[in-house]
């Protein structure tokens, strides 16, 4: 199903209590779940395919599955929330926030790859995933985690089950058979 834009639900000057969260309804169509219900949300289908899909980049795990932990595949199912009325996406923004050394970086270019080649139910039919982060170096390290859990490492065994699939530049991936 195709859906707008992703929307946050956060009126301006309300915190963000479970609460409150869940009482706004959709800016669209005024759908809102019933009472004890919860907002519908693709979370299973993210977690599931990014297990599925994608590889540990580097370190003690490089070319191990990935495995989301609890916290991720939580922040997943809030962030792939959408309305039951009109199926608009419930945010447009999200925040991440962690220790250093927590995974942070592989998480979102988990992310990042589900956006750029996942389930139509996600992705879109012509994707344009932009990393941005405080410094080249460190959007640079994002999008290398990224071509890593894709496969860039295009060679006999590779471990990324999607290797082959996609042809990689300094700073953009591509489908190999010519989708946008």
């Amino acid at each position: 199903k195709t859906r707008g834009s992703r929307s946050s639900m956060r009126p301006p000057g309300r915190s963000r209590s479970a609460s409150r969260v869940h009482d706004v309804p959709c800016p669209d169509c005024t759908w809102r779940p019933n009472p004890g219900e919860l907002w519908p949300s693709e979370g299973a289908v993210a977690c599931q395919w990014i297990e599925d899909n994608l590889i540990f980049g580097e370190g003690d795990f490089y070319g191990k599955p990935f495995r989301l932990r609890a916290d991720q595949k939580l922040f997943l199912w809030n962030w792939y929330t959408y309305c039951g009325g009109c199926g608009r996406w419930r945010y447009t923004q999200g925040l991440k926030g962690a220790a250093t050394g927590d995974g942070k970086s592989e998480f979102i270019a988990a992310i990042a790859c589900l956006e750029f080649a996942g389930p139509s139910r996600i992705a879109v039919a012509s994707p344009n995933i932009v990393i941005a982060a405080a410094s080249f170096e460190q959007a640079n390290i994002l999008f290398g985690k990224a071509a890593t859990m894709l496969g860039a490492r295009d060679c006999p065994g590779c471990p990324a089950p999607l290797c082959g699939l996609f042809t990689f530049y300094d700073t953009e991936i591509t489908f190999k058979d010519g989708r946008p």
